[in-house]
């Protein structure tokens, strides 16, 4: 699903009450507070969704699969995503038709 998918699939949810423009610029504002928070080393909790945090990557020596050589990126953080248990059972018990 796509930034304008989504935004589609809430106004035409909201029976068109909303515009579109004003949708667009609700969810840029949640994704830039969600990016702010996680700049700031906030978790972000959505209910029914999942909490996304930072995890802190320690350096370590990798090999380059093609070349073989050894590579040594440096120590990081990463944005990690636990999903939340009601969304683990919806998927879990999803069967594809």
């Amino acid at each position: 699903m796509t930034l304008n998918s989504l935004i589609d699939k809430i106004y035409q949810r909201l029976f068109e009450r909303i515009k579109k423009h004003e949708i667009r610029w609700i969810l840029n504002f949640v994704i830039e507070e969600t990016r702010a928070a996680l700049c700031a080393g906030e978790e972000v909790k959505l209910q029914n969704l999942g909490t996304f945090r930072l995890n802190y990557r320690k350096g370590k020596k990798v090999r380059h699969p093609a070349t073989g050589k050894i590579h040594s990126p440096p120590p990081h953080h990463a944005v990690c995503f636990i999903p939340a248990g009601s969304l683990k059972k919806i998927v879990r018990n999803y069967k594809k038709i």
